[in-house]
């Protein structure tokens, strides 16, 4: 497991934790603007490693790009979606050659782009939609083959996620949309293992509420005076909680890597064998 690896919560960009599993309320508006404040400074934390990722991919070749676009969704492109992946990668590194000899990027306000994002019909049914895509993807002057191909794909992988964590197209917020292109990538492919598919779902939703729960121990501390008993109960039941749920995490994340290995190779041979046909 690495450190911080957001692929095992739920996506805060589907779930608000606060609204859908906190049990206590708050006290008064001033609290509330708080813990909205601990929550996005949450999700920034929880989105640097999917940036870092991000930013890793952008340095790759576009052929390992697409290699790695290739293989994350093999079993939904299948032959003739993977054949056109080739061709766009093919179209994208000519016009990077036009735009910026040597250059692996496409400025985005270029007349090249422009027209190639157009041909491709990629777009926005409004500015607050295109502002979330872009922004969530870290797409600011320049745009790699990789972020275009998440672009490209946006309304599949869009439909993926909320498939995974039932929510309808409407139920999501327009400034999260392009980090949830981004959780959901780094997700594992659905509907090839259902019990994977099930475990996830579950562990990340037993994640998300334990999260919430210990901001409500934190909220209780902060109202209570430190020298008093009920204090140090509640310092005593937070730590109860927390260990409560330690072996079954470890044992969850165990679980979740060797499944998760195990389909990565049946990525991997499917797309061997889908490459050996379209060559």
């Amino acid at each position: 497991m690495v450190r911080g690896d957001t692929s095992w919560m739920r996506p805060k960009s589907v779930v608000d934790p606060v609204t859908e599993y906190a049990d206590e309320e708050f006290e008064d508006e001033e609290e509330w603007e708080e813990e909205e404040e601990e929550e996005e400074e949450d999700d920034e934390e929880e989105n640097e490693l999917n940036f870092e990722r991000l930013f890793e991919e952008r340095l790759k070749s576009l052929e390992d790009q697409l290699r790695d676009f290739s293989l994350r969704w093999v079993f939904e492109l299948k032959e003739e979606g993977i054949k056109g992946l080739h061709t766009l990668k093919t179209d994208f590194k000519q016009l990077c050659e036009e735009e910026i000899p040597g250059s692996k990027e496409l400025p985005i306000d270029s007349e090249g782009y422009k027209k190639f994002a157009e041909a491709n019909n990629v777009k926005f049914s409004s500015d607050e939609e295109k502002d979330g895509y872009l922004k969530g993807l870290q797409i600011l002057e320049n745009i790699s083959f990789f972020q275009y191909l998440l672009l490209h794909h946006k309304d599949m992988i869009i439909a993926k996620s909320c498939k995974r964590w039932s929510k309808e197209r409407d139920e999501l917020d327009d400034s999260k949309l392009g980090a949830l292109l981004l959780e959901e990538f780094f997700m594992p492919p659905q509907d090839q293992e259902e019990a994977l598919d099930s475990a996830l779902v579950k562990f990340s939703e037993m994640m998300t509420k334990r999260t919430v729960k210990i901001a409500e121990f934190q909220r209780k501390l902060r109202r209570t005076d430190p020298s008093s008993v009920l204090f140090g109960v509640t310092i005593r039941e937070q730590e109860k909680f927390i260990n409560d749920h330690a072996e079954e995490i470890e044992k969850s994340k165990i679980y979740f890597s060797a499944a998760i290995q195990k389909l990565k190779v049946k990525q991997e041979q499917e797309l061997v064998r889908i490459e050996k046909d379209i060559q």
